[in-house]
């Protein structure tokens, strides 16, 4: 998982600043993550501490399933959402809720 979302993450990092459009579908993003609050993901992607106290939750809907997403609601895309837990800034700007503020502290 942890190649797969590197792959989805620096292909959106080329595409993002180049306004592209990408072809990673939903079901990526949505495995994405579900991966990326998992211990193995906190050895290199998701630094210990960065989801304390916060609820996901992507535009359609999805209540991201995990122990940790109690707390203030983050929402947005999928993709958004899996690039700012990677600590991508720039995808900050796709994301609302009262716990956006301390994801933008965390992420940096």
């Amino acid at each position: 998982m942890g190649q797969f979302t590197d792959h989805c993450t620096h292909l959106h990092d080329c595409a993002r600043p180049l306004g592209l459009d990408t072809d990673v579908p939903l079901e990526a993003w949505r495995a994405v993550l579900d991966w990326l609050p998992t211990r193995q993901a906190s050895l290199g992607v998701v630094p210990a501490g960065r989801l304390d106290g916060l609820a996901l939750r992507d535009r359609p809907g999805l209540v991201l399933d995990c122990a940790r997403r109690l707390g203030e609601e983050v929402a947005g895309p999928s993709e958004a959402l899996a690039m700012a837990l990677s600590g991508r800034t720039v995808a900050l700007v796709d994301l609302d809720g009262p716990g956006v503020e301390t994801l933008r502290k965390r992420v940096g």
